[in-house]
């Protein structure tokens, strides 16, 4: 997935399947790594994410106009 196709659903979706083969001990010890570092881009875009929202449902309900 590339930055631009990455939505916040398909983030999650992606973290969701890393725990689980994290949870399920199918991880191959020299790829472990990998994974990890990929859950934590997700996680980064994620809480990105939802701090952007939340920025834009504030702005959003202080301004009567809108």
């Amino acid at each position: 997935m590339t930055p631009k196709t990455l939505t916040y659903e398909k983030a999650i979706k992606r973290l969701d399947e890393i725990a689980t083969m994290l949870e399920e001990g199918t991880v191959e010890l020299d790829k472990l790594t990998n994974y990890l570092e990929e859950a934590h881009r997700l996680l980064d875009f994620c809480r990105q994410r939802i701090d952007k929202v939340q920025t834009d449902v504030e702005k959003i309900l202080s301004d009567p106009t809108q």
